[in-house]
């Protein structure tokens, strides 16, 4: 509170639970305006303790906006904190260096942390499956998983066909080198690594999670949604772009698309726009 004394700050705005918490909390008597963000799927929001539950509960319907990233958030955000002032905010695309001398290889990019949510064990097995000569799979990311996967990995034949170099500082070049890009999580908000990899022109397949992906591919026309969980109806999909280089180059020029409803300078424009909103209508906030 000091600080925003010190600032003369207008708005704050939370990311993620805790952070919320804390924003809604610390700009409570204040002329100070707060604006939250969840930034996870609505079926997460509550893996919490208890405790933390019922004063989430209490202070979310005392901010001045929120910020979802999918029309199923901010329906949710509705029902559970009756906040009046919601808003769907695309996320931001970063910058890419896509290197367009850098040739396409036979290889098929997963990047995201290694962890249950992330569903790359049930990519290895539809991976296993594929008639696919001369392919190899890349996981980029780091996580608890590493040693199962790798495990899992050799007992389906497929070790030595497997790229795993963890944490990598030039995804851009791993997106220049891929062909297709696989996308199996199990939840999601809205996902930066499948938004990077279509952004880059790569056809995706992925799972059709509760939020996130279906909001960025349309179905055999960018890419593939298959059902959560179904194995071999990733692995069809990854055949069917395997097999057919025609298609991956019109899914790829078509996922290349959804660059522009993620330019940083739009969804900078909508927030601040957000901010201004809030601040200019003090009657119709939640404090």
């Amino acid at each position: 509170r000091q600080l925003y004394r010190k600032y003369e700050t207008e708005v704050v705005i939370g990311f993620l639970n805790y952070s919320n918490i804390f924003a809604v909390a610390s700009t409570m008597f204040s002329d100070t305006k707060v604006i939250i963000s969840e930034r996870n799927a609505p079926m997460e929001w509550d893996r919490h303790p208890e405790p933390f539950l019922r004063l989430r509960d209490f202070l979310y319907p005392k901010a001045d906006a929120f910020y979802a990233q999918t029309p199923q958030a901010a329906e949710e955000a509705r029902k559970r904190f009756g906040l009046a002032r919601i808003r769907v905010i695309n996320n931001p695309l970063k910058p890419l260096r896509i290197d367009a001398d850098i040739r396409k290889e036979k290889l098929i990019l997963n990047v995201g942390r290694l962890v249950p949510q992330k569903g790359q064990a049930m990519l290895l097995e539809a991976f296993a499956a594929l008639d696919a000569p001369g392919w190899k799979l890349c996981i980029l990311g780091e996580g608890e998983l590493r040693t199962v996967l790798e495990e899992k990995a050799r007992e389906l034949g497929i070790g030595d066909r497997l790229v795993m170099p963890g944490e990598v500082r030039d995804v851009d070049t791993w997106l220049a080198k891929a062909s297709v890009f696989a996308f199996p999580s199990l939840f999601e908000g809205i996902p930066n690594a499948l938004i990077e990899a279509m952004a880059s022109g790569l056809p995706a397949v992925s799972f059709d999670c509760e939020t996130g992906p279906s909001d960025l591919i349309e179905h055999e026309k960018n890419g593939f949604l298959v059902p959560v969980g179904d194995v071999a109806a990733l692995r069809r999909s990854l055949q069917r772009l395997i097999d057919d280089e025609a298609l991956r180059s019109s899914m790829g020029a078509a996922a290349g698309k959804i660059a522009a409803m993620h330019d940083p300078r739009e969804i900078a424009s909508q927030l601040l726009s957000l901010c201004s909103e809030v601040v200019s209508d003090s009657g119709s906030g939640g404090k």
